[in-house]
């Protein structure tokens, strides 16, 4: 049902709708200059991209080491990053989970596998530690399966909003991997990436195109996203 003209030219009717109009005006325009000062696009959803900062840094990691990378691999999961190494190089690319899937080759613990020792030239192991009831036990395991002189690339949230798959256990700092990842390995690198903005972005579960490139590539190492081992055996 409409309102009257004559109604709606009473001011005191047709004033807390002006005033609430103009609330929500200087609101949204309050947003978009937030928005701007922040370096965010807040118009990102238009694209329906759904790439987090920490997936670009997770490529970025990964295609930083991938040309020293060849032989044996395995990856947990899926073999999302396989496309990163070129197939002339890969002699053989298995896959580990907890669960049958239809790229899983092998379903096992990987604090416990039955992998036997000296098994792969590359282990990539994204976004798992987290996940897993006793890091050092899958580290020591991680360790037994990988060759002599064959390369650990793994990464682990530092900062992330909880997701069980089935537990969410951990979240790491340069200390504690330096514990786990120390000895006996070699040649450990140990990477942060982020910075306070991308944190803030996995919170509020923005995506890479809600931040602008440079501000994701401008790091703080004493408040990463997430944190990268290269390592050794």
């Amino acid at each position: 049902m409409s309102v009257p003209r004559s109604i709606w030219q009473i001011p005191i009717v047709r004033t807390p709708f002006l005033l609430a109009e103009l609330a929500i005006k200087r609101g949204l325009a309050g947003l978009l200059w937030l928005a701007w000062r922040a370096r965010l696009n807040p118009f990102a959803f238009v694209r329906g991209r759904a790439n987090t900062a920490g997936r670009l840094y997770l490529d970025q990691f990964l295609s930083e080491h991938a040309g020293e990378c060849a032989g044996s691999f395995l990856e947990f999961g899926d073999p999302r990053y396989r496309h990163l190494f070129p197939p002339a190089r890969v002699r053989r690319y298995d896959i580990l989970d907890v669960a049958p899937g239809p790229e899983v080759t092998i379903v096992g613990d990987i604090q416990r596998t039955a992998i036997p020792d000296n098994t792969y030239d590359v282990i990539i192991c994204t976004q798992v530690l987290e996940h897993v009831a006793n890091p050092f036990l899958a580290a020591a395991e991680l360790y037994r399966i990988l060759k002599p002189g064959g390369r650990l690339l793994l990464t682990v949230p530092s900062a992330y909003p909880y997701h069980s798959a089935p537990g969410d256990y951990w979240r790491f700092t340069r200390d504690s991997l330096g514990l786990l990842f120390g000895a006996p390995f070699s040649d450990v690198q140990i990477t942060p990436y982020g910075n306070r903005l991308t944190v803030v972005a996995a919170y509020w579960y923005w995506t890479q195109d809600h931040l602008s490139r440079r501000a994701m590539q401008q790091p703080d190492p004493n408040n990463p996203l997430l944190i990268a081992v290269y390592a050794r055996k």
